[in-house]
């Protein structure tokens, strides 16, 4: 395969009306034929601890399209945000209908896979 791109993941799980299993399931359908890996830790949002699902995706898709992908991702896992590093861009992709403060990606609070 050519151009794979490595597009990880933290999603956080206290506010999101999907478990672990669900969410994982629908990474593995949005990029069927990937390679799509995941595991629980524990992350923190804003000061408090809260588990996170952090994914790993072996995959051709671009960076713009990962992005989208997150922001829509964000909607239907209701948050706020969700860290998203593809290669080694880390960025935090926002609800788009995220109304508070935005913060700036911080690679010291990124889980890696």
């Amino acid at each position: 395969m050519e151009n794979m791109n490595v597009f990880q993941l933290n999603i956080g799980l206290n506010n999101n009306p999907y478990s672990f299993e669900l969410i994982t399931n629908a990474l593995v359908a949005a990029f069927e034929g990937e390679i799509v890996a995941t595991r629980e830790d524990l992350g923190e949002y804003i000061t408090s601890p809260e588990p996170t699902l952090v994914a790993k995706i072996i995959t051709q898709m671009d960076e713009e399209s990962a992005r989208i992908l997150t922001g829509a991702m964000c909607l239907k896992f209701t948050q706020g945000c969700i860290g998203m590093k593809f290669n080694e861009e880390g960025t935090l992709v926002y609800n788009p209908e995220f109304k508070g403060e935005q913060y700036t990606f911080n690679p010291e609070y990124f889980i890696e896979f």
